[in-house]
């Protein structure tokens, strides 16, 4: 009974946020910066797919759960950069569907790098769904005329936009994927709830130590008007391109701890075309009084010639 009344206030909470941080949290955002930032689509010199996947709060029920799925590839000589995204979020009794289209122009520099620009637009699906027979309360909420005991969807369009730098060692992105502020009210006489844009500013750098260690410090900061602003911080170490792991920083969390988390990373090429990575978030916030931390886990994978490990997602191809 009482994982039921925590789905009910999770449901409330996050509701009531909507004007706040709407958007999914990413422990390993360095492999999943198509879902942040619009330019860095045909960043590879092959067609990339990329899935992720996120349980947030573990053994709390009704917790965040998020599922990604992509796709990006090169055009005309690395000149142009199209990408998929598709996303499914679940909260509690609410989900959440986005599809997400994207085009990058790409000018490559001839003393090294690469700067682009890029553009998406996305169709998102909300709904809510006071069926759930994890809903309850007090009095049965079919017997309360306060609640519509059925679905409630509302769909949206929107458009983002962000600007990608990189060399070899070296990135930063920022990034704004959602601009328009559209209504997502499921009632047509309350106008309070709106999709607010979130910013993100992402950067890291790769550092040979030999040559067979690279160390990887890299930061991804957020921001939504009216909140606190979020930080995570990330160092890491890869070995000969293969292995990395690494330790992440994640500002936030309640005034009785100095964060919300702080989250190991490890990461492993298969072959030089297939990465698999995991992360495990230690939740430092009063919120682990009630779950055992988050997991997260990704995929990536480089369609076409067999390519050398630095040609994926690592340290030293940014």
């Amino acid at each position: 009974m009482r994982k039921l009344h925590l789905v009910i206030a999770l449901f409330f909470v996050f509701s009531a946020s909507l004007s706040a941080q709407q958007e999914q949290l990413y422990t390993q955002f360095m492999y999943n910066k198509l879902g942040l930032n619009p330019a860095f689509a045909g960043n590879h010199e092959q067609v990339a797919l990329s899935a992720l996947y996120r349980n947030q709060w573990i053994g709390f029920e009704g917790a965040p759960i998020t599922q990604t799925a992509s796709i990006n590839a090169p055009l005309l000589g690395q000149k142009i950069g199209l990408g998929l995204n598709l996303t499914r979020n679940t909260i509690g009794i609410s989900e959440k569907q986005t599809i997400d289209g994207i085009y990058a122009y790409r000018i490559q520099f001839k003393g090294g790098g690469t700067l682009s620009l890029g553009i998406q637009g996305s169709a998102r699906r909300y709904q809510i769904d006071y069926t759930d027979p994890r809903l309850n309360g007090i009095v049965d909420k079919n017997q309360d005329p306060a609640i519509l005991v059925r679905k409630f969807d509302q769909n949206v369009i929107n458009f983002g936009a962000g600007v990608y730098f990189n060399t070899s060692h070296f990135y930063l992105g920022v990034s704004a994927p959602r601009l328009i502020q559209e209504d997502i009210n499921f009632a047509s006489d309350i106008g309070f709830s709106k999709e607010r844009r979130h910013f993100y500013l992402m950067t890291g750098g790769a550092l040979d130590l030999s040559n067979d260690w690279v160390l990887t410090p890299q930061f991804l900061f957020k921001y939504v008007d009216n909140t606190p602003y979020d930080l995570d911080a990330n160092l890491s170490v890869t070995y000969r391109s293969l292995i990395t792991a690494g330790a992440t920083y994640r500002h936030g969390g309640d005034s009785s701890s100095f964060a919300e988390s702080i989250d190991i990373l490890f990461g492993v090429h298969v072959t030089p075309s297939l990465l698999i990575a995991a992360a495990y978030d230690y939740t430092l916030s009063q919120i682990r009084n009630h779950s055992s931390g988050s997991i997260e886990f990704a995929i990536h994978y480089n369609i076409g010639r067999e390519t050398s490990a630095e040609d994926i997602i690592n340290p030293r191809y940014f």
